[in-house]
């Protein structure tokens, strides 16, 4: 496992991506002249393109924001949107493995922006009703997204997802933990 990676990017320099970001700059060329070296014996990897090749990739004045290979851009950030189905907790532990965590949704947009499924969000509570964000964003009871009659608080559902229907807005669930779902993970974008 890569630990971390460097890319030098003209006179940028950045260094201790994230857990994850390093196998997926194996895959990146980002504005003008890259190198990315991995601080393993594992790769070298020098390339020449203009934007985020092979990237989601958003223009800024300067420079570029930038996500892994198969993650979407939006809004300063990167999500990544299983095709396969896990417990809350193996897709928490996954998020994590990729340098992300389970998505912190705190805007409407963010919400909307988000797929047609049910999805893992990084949402739980270790008590009925005590709601965390993986991140410990705080919990805003103000910016949250219920489902009608949601959360029921029944004992067994600890986790949320978001809950979609067709021609209706997306909508969050408590839902059972062990329940095998999509996910949603969330890193900050690259600046480069």
């Amino acid at each position: 496992m890569l630990k971390a990676c460097r890319l030098n990017v003209g006179s940028i320099l950045q260094e201790n991506w994230p857990a994850g970001y390093a196998q997926h700059l194996l895959h990146v060329g980002c504005v003008g002249e890259v190198h990315a070296y991995c601080l393993s014996s594992l790769c070298r990897l020098s390339v020449v393109s203009p934007g985020c090749r092979g990237l989601t990739g958003h223009r800024l004045r300067q420079g570029w924001m930038c996500c892994p290979m198969g993650w979407r851009f939006f809004q300063k950030s990167c999500y990544y949107t299983s095709t396969d189905s896990m417990s809350w907790n193996e897709s928490k532990e996954n998020c994590t493995g990729m340098g992300s965590h389970l998505v912190v949704i705190d805007t409407e947009a963010e919400q909307v922006s988000a797929g047609k499924d049910n999805y893992y969000i990084g949402l739980s509570a270790q008590k009925v009703g005590q709601w965390h964000w993986v991140d410990q964003t705080p919990f805003n009871v103000t910016a949250v997204f219920w489902r009608t009659g949601e959360p029921s608080n029944v004992e067994e559902e600890k986790c949320v997802v978001i809950h979609w229907k067709e021609k209706k807005h997306w909508n969050w669930n408590d839902f059972r933990c062990e329940v095998h779902s999509p996910r949603i993970c969330e890193a900050a974008a690259i600046t480069v």
